[in-house]
C-alpha cells in the first residue's frame, strides 16, 4: 500500500468514525454552506493567476457529470453500485475490482457485457461515489460514507417526528 493510499484510507476511516458525531456533522454542513458562498467569488493573486482551492476542487469532483444528467441507470447497475458502496463501507479498506465483482456474483447481481468485470470497473469509474487508488483498489470518496450516515440520520429523525405526530391523534 502506498503512502497516499494509506493516507486516504486513514482519512476515510476517521470520517466514518466521526460520521455520527453531531459536532462533526455540523462542521461538515457549515463547510458546505461556506462553499456555496465562496463559489461566487473568484480569488486571484496579484499576478492574476487563480489560487488553487483544494477543498473546492474536491467538492467539484463529487458533482455528477452534467452531460449525463438525463440518463437513467438500469436497476441492475444501480444495485451493483449500491452493493459495492455497502461492501466498501463495511470493509473500510481498498478493494480490487475482481473482489467487488466476486462479491456481486455471490449476491446474484449480474452485469452484462462481453467482460462484466471490466464493465464494473467502468461503472465505478464513472460514478461520483468511488475513487480508484491505482493498483490498490477502489474506495469510497471521502465524505460519501458520511453523507449516507447523515441521510440515514435525517430519515430516522423524520420517521420519529411522524410517529410522534400520529401518537397524539390515536
Amino acid at each position: 500500500m502506498t503512502f497516499l493510499s494509506s493516507l486516504i484510507s486513514e482519512i476515510a476511516d476517521l470520517e466514518q468514525k466521526l460520521s455520527h458525531d453531531p459536532v462533526f456533522i455540523k462542521l461538515s454542513e457549515l463547510r458546505k454552506v461556506r462553499h456555496l458562498y465562496e463559489s461566487d467569488k473568484k480569488a486571484e493573486t496579484s499576478e492574476g493567476s487563480k489560487n488553487f482551492d483544494l477543498e473546492k476542487a474536491v467538492v467539484e469532483s463529487y458533482k455528477p457529470d452534467a452531460s449525463r444528467a438525463g440518463r437513467r441507470q438500469s436497476p441492475e447497475r444501480q444495485e451493483a453500485l449500491r452493493e459495492c458502496r455497502a461492501f466498501l463501507e463495511s470493509v473500510r479498506r481498498p478493494a480490487k475490482t475482481a473482489e467487488l465483482y466476486s462479491y456481486l456474483r455471490t449476491l446474484g447481481v449480474e452485469l452484462g457485457g462481453k467482460d462484466p468485470q471490466n464493465n464494473l470497473s467502468a461503472l465505478l469509474y464513472h460514478s461520483p461515489d468511488f475513487l480508484s487508488l491505482r493498483g490498490e483498489g477502489w474506495i469510497l470518496k471521502p465524505g460519501i460514507a458520511q453523507q449516507s450516515a447523515s441521510q440515514a440520520a435525517r430519515l430516522a429523525a423524520e420517521t420519529l417526528v411522524e410517529s410522534l405526530g400520529t401518537e397524539g391523534k390515536e
